[in-house]
């Protein structure tokens, strides 16, 4: 079973790697069923991210899991909405 978390963790991390070249964003948070295995998962992702990110975009992205249990994607829209409304 830990070899399917490690692929998981390789294919989050191949995506996460794609949105950081297309978004360029300063944290990826993560959330849901799969942050309870976290460590299962994270070194592959994290491997697999700085292997496939642009080396710029990626050396300072964070990535991390919600702490929220229920409500975290609207509290990450509200968060998204204030920080487009403050940069205007």
């Amino acid at each position: 079973s830990r070899d399917i978390f490690r692929e998981t963790g390789r294919y989050l991390g191949i995506g996460i790697a794609s949105l950081i070249n297309i978004f360029s964003p300063d944290a990826i948070i993560l959330g849901g069923g799969l942050i309870g295995s976290w460590d299962l998962f994270i070194e592959e992702l994290r491997t697999e991210v700085f292997k496939r990110a642009l080396e710029p975009l990626s050396q300072n992205v964070e990535i991390l899991k919600t702490t929220f249990q229920e409500g975290s994607g609207s509290i990450g829209a509200a968060g998204l909405v204030l920080k487009t409304a403050t940069k205007t």
